[in-house]
């Protein structure tokens, strides 16, 4: 099982369709790669507040970004972007939200993309991954600016199919130091055990044991055969 996904980068962006994706799914990760020297960007796709409105709406995204936040320092990330696109409707605006992170792609010269899977249930993590694939397409074939890979991370439901696996044993008091601050938090319904179990269970039938966390990798040539019109 390949590693490539843990190698040094220089510069990787994760985009998380809500204030919690990147944790769950790629928590350890991040805190390795940030340790290894890496800068770690994390893109915040939609405000996180599809079952409120309102004022009420209002505060409840304002909790998320400050649980975001505090999550993002404990894993050592860089820094974080909010694009605030309505939540369980980021399918209406891939356009504009491309855009966006081809503005922080180039910016931060990043040369990798992570993203939720393609068979992700929630329709904003499928966006997502709508989204890594067109920015992927545009930046190599109308910028020349090279993604070299894309990597899907598992969020809800786990992958059928992985290539990579990263090891995160030493790192997993931190993610579960993030996750507890969001099932504490606005995230109730999070059990920061069960999700540890996935990497735990990866980690016995991959490397033997311990604990890590599965990707898929997409290359530019990948890229451009999927690329929608």
């Amino acid at each position: 099982m390949s590693s490539v996904a843990g190698n040094m980068f220089g510069c990787v962006v994760v985009l998380a369709p809500h204030m919690d994706d990147d944790v769950i799914g790629m928590g350890g990760t991040i805190a390795y790669l940030s340790e290894r020297g890496n800068e770690v960007y994390v893109v915040y796709l939609t405000d996180g507040g599809a079952n409120y409105s309102g004022v009420e709406r209002k505060r409840y995204v304002e909790t998320r970004k400050d649980e975001a936040r505090r999550t993002s320092q404990i894993l050592s990330v860089r820094d974080v972007y909010f694009l605030d696109y309505p939540d369980a409707k980021l399918h209406q605006y891939v356009e504009p939200a491309t855009e966006k992170v081809i503005d922080i792609v180039l910016h931060r010269k990043a040369g990798i993309i992570y993203v939720p899977h393609a068979n992700e249930y929630h329709i904003d993590h499928r966006a997502a991954n709508e989204i890594a694939k067109i920015v992927a397409w545009k930046l190599a074939f109308l910028y020349g600016h090279t993604i070299h890979y894309i990597y899907e991370y598992e969020v809800w439901p786990p992958m059928n199919v992985f290539t990579d696996v990263i090891n995160i044993t030493n790192y997993i008091e931190i993610k579960r130091k993030a996750l507890q601050i969001l099932a504490n938090g606005s995230q109730k319904y999070i059990d920061p055990e069960a999700i540890l179990a996935l990497n735990r269970y990866r980690a016995f039938w991959t490397i033997g044991g311990g604990y890590v966390e599965a990707f898929n990798a997409i290359n530019i040539w990948g890229i451009r055969t999927l690329k929608r019109t």
